[in-house]
């Protein structure tokens, strides 16, 4: 990939408000402002991932391994392409999507904090799920847990959709609807999709700032030090 390519995922200091918004657990929280009662008809539609996919947008689902297990499920879902982010370690039932008439790709990617995931991959599943919308057709992204790998990448397509232009924020607190509060923890993953979301014109307006929904306004940047930098592994914040 050529340098310019690339740096549209690389981030920058002037990303830390946006990014800082998705890494406190409380800014995104699904469950903010809601009623207990709310709350548990909430957590019931998010666990039916551990059965089906669930919906992100009109032609897109997030799921996990297990979510995408029964082809005759999916196809009475109108799924029509599973993306596989997991690579060949997420074992699922290739022959069977192949008898139902499913699209299936998989790509290898890691759950790393180090992995630069959109740089290797995210031109090759934004080029799937778009031919499954250009066919009127519905595309579900899974990996093992449906957590990082296939959130990041679910978290990009929403983010480039050209009908419903959300800024970076509404698509982590959207997707977080669905698949709770632990989708997109993996932070060099988060870096990634707001430098995605600068290099589209797509972050909105910084936290604290008129205009955004979060009123919370960051505190001085710190950095994510990565693990060959770490004593003993520990995982280290300070400031820039």
């Amino acid at each position: 990939m050529n340098t310019n390519a690339k740096q549209q995922y690389t981030y920058r200091s002037e990303d830390w408000p946006w990014v800082w918004a998705i890494r406190n657990p409380e800014i995104l929280d699904c469950n903010r402002a809601l009623q207990q009662d709310e709350i548990r008809t909430l957590a019931l539609m998010q666990n039916q991932i551990r059965y089906v996919p669930l919906p992100v947008s009109d032609n897109l689902l997030i799921g996990c391994r297990h979510s995408v297990l029964n082809s005759e499920v999916l196809k009475e879902m109108g799924i029509t392409h599973v993306l596989n982010m997991a690579g060949p370690h997420c074992k699922l039932p290739v022959e069977d999507f192949v008898k139902t008439g499913i699209v299936y790709k998989e790509l290898d990617a890691q759950d790393d904090e180090e992995y630069p995931l959109l740089e290797l991959h995210w031109q090759e599943a934004r080029v799937f799920i778009n031919g499954a919308r250009e066919k009127n057709g519905k595309c579900v992204v899974n990996c093992g847990g449906g957590m990082n790998r296939s959130g990041l990448i679910v978290a990009a397509a929403m983010l480039c959709e050209e009908d419903k232009k959300r800024t970076v924020l509404e698509v982590v607190r959207d997707l977080r609807k669905v698949r709770g509060n632990w989708a997109l923890a993996n932070e060099f993953f988060q870096e990634q999709l707001v430098a995605l979301a600068r290099s589209h014109g797509r972050l909105g307006p910084a936290p604290g700032e008129d205009g955004s929904f979060v009123d919370e306004s960051p505190p001085a940047e710190v950095m994510r030090v990565s693990e060959a930098e770490q004593p003993d592994g520990l995982l280290l914040l300070t400031n820039y």
